[in-house]
């Protein structure tokens, strides 16, 4: 009688099931705009700047920007955007999420904000200090509905001055 043996060797085994990444990376943090660098013209820079999450494989902040349908991808470690040219006096809605190199996206996030319209505001608004009197002085802007200036002071209790603009 003759017995074989068939077996197989232990020492290469076939490789693991690769499992693909479907987990999203964690959302920025201290997400923020900041309006910069007003001019007369009717123009302002906004700085978008944000906290990347701790996730190793990070790809991008991706934002968009309404009512001007912008979209930004911001590469990892780079942490805030400067839009320039932007109009002073209007709103806007920032829409924001990660996305990591597998194309997993987090949850996206909304944050608003309006501009302030300085083109409308004086120019080098001025008080000099004397011994018994306080001289003011500024530039009007060149918005053709500015008619007047308000003055706020405080002297024993709030009081409050409507001061029309001097004529040329």
């Amino acid at each position: 009688l003759v017995f074989l043996f068939a077996g197989c060797s232990l020492g290469d085994s076939p490789p693991p099931d690769i499992i693909p990444d479907t987990t999203a990376p964690e959302n920025c943090t201290d997400f923020r705009v900041a309006q910069l660098d007003s001019d007369q013209k009717g123009y302002c820079h906004l700085r978008i700047s944000w906290r990347d999450p701790a996730d190793s494989d990070l790809a991008d902040i991706v934002i968009a920007v309404e009512p001007d349908s912008l979209l930004f991808e911001i590469p990892r470690g780079q942490e805030q955007y400067t839009m320039h040219n932007v109009p002073q006096g209007k709103s806007f809605s920032f829409r924001y999420h990660t996305e990591d190199r597998e194309g997993n996206c987090s949850a996206s996030r909304n944050y608003g904000m309006s501009t302030t319209d300085y083109s409308r505001h004086v120019l080098y608004f001025k008080a000099d200090v004397g011994d018994r009197e306080m001289t003011f002085s500024w530039e009007n802007p060149d918005y053709i509905g500015f008619d007047r200036l308000y003055f706020w002071y405080h002297k024993d209790g709030y009081d409050s001055v409507n001061v029309r603009p001097l004529s040329d």
